[in-house]
């Protein structure tokens, strides 16, 4: 079975002790307070971060399409709402992550394929039930075998290569809105809908601190209920869920929990996951 978290990674050729790099770094130390968040990025930026650090305007040129990204991030910083405003966050000057390395970002990606194993056991069965040719042709027996022939095929595909970072952030100057939302409002031909989409996002976003505090990843009891939620009924069977007594103004779910953190991260808070 594939170690998912020994995977090769770009190589680092400096003497540097193992502590000060983000290739062989094991631990990050930071304040107490600081959470561990994880960020995707360009196996080519390595060096650069473990050199620099992590920028959000380097980041942003480093896109797969800059200048469409800027442009959408424009349209939704003009759809903030005055607290927003007043905040100052601003959507092109920050840097995104996800709290949940099982989860992702729920937009694909490595993370989603290398540890989200909710998704490969679902996968796993309904190729099983309807295509086993397909997992027969590979040898492929259990969920495990089929995990790990889609990570090999990541490792040897050039088109899916990416890396993973581990980052500590300060919670209480981060926020985190329901990336699903922005999705959404993507293919709204309608000007109007498009527009409530986007207001919609804005009421998603919320403090980072909130998030920890008031939201979860349900479970589910012998009921098929998890008790401890506000809304159980909202349960769609992905992302995040508002438990009891979080305040109201508080949205029941964030499906695609994305990060923003508005200030570059030093390169003592970063450690490479996998690449």
């Amino acid at each position: 079975m594939i170690d998912r978290l020994s995977l090769p990674i770009v190589e680092n050729r400096g003497e540097k002790d193992p502590s000060t790099s983000i290739f062989t770094r094991q631990e990050i130390i930071a304040p107490k307070d600081f959470v561990s968040v994880f960020h995707e990025t360009s196996p080519q930026r390595l060096q650069d971060i473990d050199a620099y650090g992590l920028h959000f305007d380097v980041e942003v040129r480093n896109f797969s399409n800059p200048t469409l990204i800027s442009a959408f991030n424009d349209i939704l910083n003009k759809a903030r709402p005055e607290w927003a405003k007043q905040a100052k966050l601003d959507r092109g000057q920050v840097l995104f992550a996800y709290p949940n390395l099982e989860l992702g970002h729920g937009m694909g990606g490595l993370a989603d394929e290398r540890f989200n194993d909710k998704k490969h056991i679902a996968t796993f069965e309904t190729i099983q039930k309807y295509n086993p040719e397909d997992l027969q042709k590979h040898g492929i027996t259990t969920w495990e075998e089929y995990r790990d022939y889609v990570i090999s095929e990541i490792q040897q595909s050039k088109k899916t290569q990416g890396a993973l970072l581990e980052l500590k952030v300060d919670p209480t100057t981060s926020f985190v809105g329901d990336l699903k939302l922005i999705e959404d409002a993507r293919f709204f031909a309608d000007r109007t809908l498009r527009e409530q989409a986007l207001t919609n996002y804005w009421l998603s976003v919320i403090a980072f601190t909130d998030f920890q505090k008031w939201y979860k990843i349900p479970t589910e009891n012998e009921q098929g209920i998890d008790e401890e939620l506000r809304d159980p009924s909202g349960w769609g069977g992905r992302g995040y869920m508002a438990i009891k007594g979080a305040p109201a103004h508080l949205p029941d779910a964030i499906v695609t929990a994305e990060i923003m953190i508005p200030q570059d991260i030093p390169q003592e808070h970063i450690r490479v996951v996998a690449s």
